[in-house]
């Protein structure tokens, strides 16, 4: 007598994996998050309470802490990749019957929930910190002001639709280079080859990458002289000469001094497509535990 044996779908094992990340990493991540809400209303309360000394030194540990908030989220998930994948509970991870592309999809991903996440706390965390300035200093607007004149000064500029959008999610793509870089550096510094130098070879993969990433952004800006530039009366494509730039005397007025330039954005985008298609090989084909 035989039994019959209900068929896995494609979509369990992913959805496994997804609750593993949720399981491990979500005591660490709680500890920053409420570290961070403490800080921040431990400050905002300083700053509105107006003492000269604490709260000009409250001002200044707030807006690190909101501007270093999704960074350092990142960094954890960056140290539980390290220890889960290659560490102590890495030969659990490697023995998980699902090919290694898919872990470190699953890894990616969740990665760009938590930063996803982390920027909205980021805006709710300066918001919180903005009415410890407005109650602690009248020259500062309320909030409910300071949207109002950022609405304003957003539809008097000029700024086209199609531009906001572009910056919105370029900057928000911006931020997620950061995993890719870690994740990178760590299972490349991981491999045989680079696994004699411990601690150090991911370290200095990222060290190399960092280097590397200042190169390919100043070649995309000689190979592609683009930039945008623009005013209330319109924002146009033009040329844009990084040696003209680096050639005029200082002091002097260019036509360039209000362009943006864009010709480092194609290769670095090529070079984080590059660091992810590695990474995924190198968990196919190259893993190798500590």
């Amino acid at each position: 007598m035989t039994t019959a044996t209900t068929p896995t779908t494609p979509t369990t094992p992913t959805r496994t994996l997804f609750r593993y990340e949720w399981l491990r990493t979500r005591s660490m991540l709680a500890v920053v998050l409420g570290l961070a809400v403490l800080a921040i209303l431990l400050c905002t309360a300083l700053i509105a309470v107006d003492w000269t000394v604490f709260s000009t030194l409250a001002a200044g540990v707030g807006i690190m802490v909101v501007m270093g908030f999704t960074p350092v989220m990142q960094i954890v998930l960056a140290v539980d990749y390290w220890r889960s994948s290659y560490g102590a509970s890495g030969y659990l991870t490697q023995t998980i019957p699902v090919k290694g592309s898919r872990i470190f999809t699953v890894k990616m991903l969740w990665a760009v929930v938590v930063t996803t996440v982390s920027l909205m706390v980021t805006v709710l965390l300066g918001c919180l910190l903005w009415v410890g300035f407005s109650a602690g200093n009248e020259q500062v607007t309320g909030l409910g002001e300071m949207f109002r004149e950022l609405r304003t000064a957003v539809s008097d500029s000029g700024v086209p639709a199609w531009l906001m959008v572009s910056v919105l999610v370029g900057g928000y793509l911006a931020t997620l280079t950061g995993p890719v870089q870690y994740y990178f550096s760590i299972s490349l510094g991981k491999e045989r080859w680079l696994q004699t130098l411990g601690a150090g070879g991911p370290v200095l993969v990222f060290f190399l990458l960092g280097m590397v990433s200042q190169v390919v952004a100043l070649i995309g800006l000689f190979a592609i002289p683009v930039g945008i530039t623009g005013d209330t009366s319109g924002w146009t494509l033009g040329g844009y000469s990084l040696l003209d730039e680096i050639g005029r005397d200082p002091g002097t007025t260019s036509s360039y001094d209000s362009m943006m330039p864009l010709g480092f954005i194609p290769p670095m985008v090529i070079l984080m497509l590059l660091c992810l298609w590695r990474t995924v090989y190198s968990w196919n084909r190259k893993v190798e535990l500590e």
